[in-house]
């Protein structure tokens, strides 16, 4: 494998041939709550936050309305906007009013009432379109469920879209949008979720992972909640969509994708899905949080009071085959007023490289999550997770040295740095071997060096007669094998610099 130098993540077995150590899924840090939903338009049901960078500007879109008596609530497409990451604002577009108040609104409310679909416009997902092609006036595209007065197949689990099809928008500002003249993008899937698209850089392509449903009469619905994906040259003419693999992960409902390229390592793609969970009234529910508020929600709708939500998180290579972690990347947690409710745990798109607190350590990646989903409140807050720089996942060892032996690789560089953090009385050693494990002198057996530390770009060392160095110029451009020795230790990516 010819890695050049390119970063490399240790959260599968892909570079390795031997491991010892166990592979752990990071614990997200929460933080500050940046935005208080509570405006007219906004409230309890606002969700789909996705965020990216534009210029000077983070821009954050997302659904504004409220409501759980009404299933078809009047929505709005809203923007937050932010300098840093972390400190966010409602900026007065002058776009449209409210009762006379300027607003954050892009879009107007997209009322839908009973039978006007064609009125439907929903799950509106934002992107700045990359493509070199891609005209001024369609610098920011959009993707938004709608309907298609041809289509007249009522579709499983599609809870009255029986006509649903997904629509192109395109703007220049990314404020004033027009539906683009194209049929429907896509006519076949579900679409009730926020549907992700953007440009991809490496393949040069559009990649569309959207929502839709499969068989199992095994469910008392008949039908389980999946994700697809589709591609296009040109943003017009797509490819059948295909379901996404999780080798041997169950078969769970998932709501959300959140997927988008690992900005540090574009070549890995990385998704937070929502994992949907339903089930029936039972004593335990008598013990979550605000039981009366949750009896109220079943009775208009038995999964409002029932149904449970959790955030996940997995990666992948080619952005088909994921490896999806057996386990919440984000729980409900410990029981307060609204939580343990269908709509915990949807997670933002888009992730945002933020200062940490102490302005001497290194930054961290931010991401979004909204929370008293549909309390009886009228208010959702939204508030800022954190982990390291490719701190999602990590190789582990306790005190008892462990060991990780990669494939054959070929590098690009004279240093090799480290993504490590050690206990006091840890370490991590580097040796590089040839590709049939015979030992290189001067970087494998007495060259090793025990280093210690928590750094994102740790040097690796090797011993030279009395000192240590770094350089590994003279092995770049050869097949080598790299082996690990952990103690007390968690190694999270690596790169080779000049």
């Amino acid at each position: 494998m010819n890695i050049g130098g390119r970063r490399e993540v240790f959260w599968d077995d892909t570079l390795l041939e031997e491991c010892t150590a166990d592979f752990r899924q990071a614990i997200p840090e929460k933080k500050e709550v940046v935005a208080v939903l509570d405006r007219p338009w906004e409230g309890n049901t606002c969700c789909y936050f996705h965020a990216f960078h534009d210029g000077e500007t983070y821009r954050m879109y997302y659904r504004g309305s409220h409501g759980i008596e009404s299933k078809d609530p009047t929505s709005y497409i809203c923007m937050l906007t932010s300098a840093d990451g972390i400190t966010w604002e409602r900026p007065e577009l002058g776009i449209f009013d409210f009762d006379g108040e300027k607003t954050n609104i892009v879009l107007p409310g997209t009322f839908r009432p009973a039978g006007e679909h064609s009125k439907l416009v929903d799950n509106f997902f934002v992107f700045l379109d990359t493509n070199p092609r891609c005209p001024p006036a369609e610098r920011f595209k959009a993707v938004s469920v709608g309907t298609d007065p041809g289509e007249r197949t009522p579709r499983p689990g599609s809870w009255g879209w029986e006509y649903a099809a997904l629509w192109g928008y395109s703007s220049p500002d990314g404020l004033r949008w027009t539906k683009m003249p194209q049929s429907p993008l896509l006519t076949k899937g579900g679409f009730d979720s926020l549907n992700t698209v953007r440009w991809d850089d490496l393949n040069h392509e559009y990649r569309l992972y959207y929502r839709d449903f499969h068989q199992d009469r095994s469910r008392p619905s008949g039908v389980v909640r999946d994700i697809r994906t589709s591609a296009s040259r040109d943003f017009i003419q797509w490819t059948e969509g295909i379901p996404l693999s999780y080798g041997d992960a169950p078969d769970e409902e998932l709501y959300t994708n959140q997927i988008l390229p690992y900005y540090r390592a574009p070549h890995i793609v990385v998704g937070f899905p929502t994992r949907y969970t339903e089930r029936q009234w039972e004593p335990m529910f008598e013990q979550l949080p605000n039981v009366e508020w949750r009896r109220k929600k079943s009775a208009l709708n038995l999964r409002e009071g029932t149904a449970l939500t959790d955030g996940f998180f997995m990666f992948s290579r080619d952005g088909i085959n994921f490896r999806r972690w057996d386990e919440p990347f984000l729980r409900p947690g410990l029981a307060r007023r609204h939580n343990w409710v269908y709509g915990d745990g949807y997670q933002s798109w888009g992730l945002i490289e933020t200062p940490a607190e102490d302005p001497s350590s290194p930054p961290e990646i931010s991401f979004f999550a909204g929370e008293d989903y549909k309390s009886q409140d009228r208010v959702l807050s939204l508030r800022r997770y954190t982990v390291r720089l490719d701190g999602f996942a990590y190789l582990h060892a306790a005190r008892e040295p462990r060991t990780v032996l990669t494939r054959p690789l070929v590098f690009e560089g004279r240093t090799l740095t480290l993504n490590v953090s050690t206990g006091a009385a840890g370490f991590i050693m580097v040796e590089f071997l040839s590709p049939e494990n015979e030992p290189i002198p001067g970087y494998s057996g007495s060259g090793g060096y025990k280093m210690f530390g928590d750094d994102v770009a740790l040097n690796v060392l090797f011993r030279r007669g009395d000192g240590a160095d770094s350089n590994v110029a003279s092995l770049s451009g050869k097949p080598v094998r790299i082996r690990f020795t952990l103690s007390e230790a968690r190694l999270y990516s690596m790169r080779f610099i000049n």
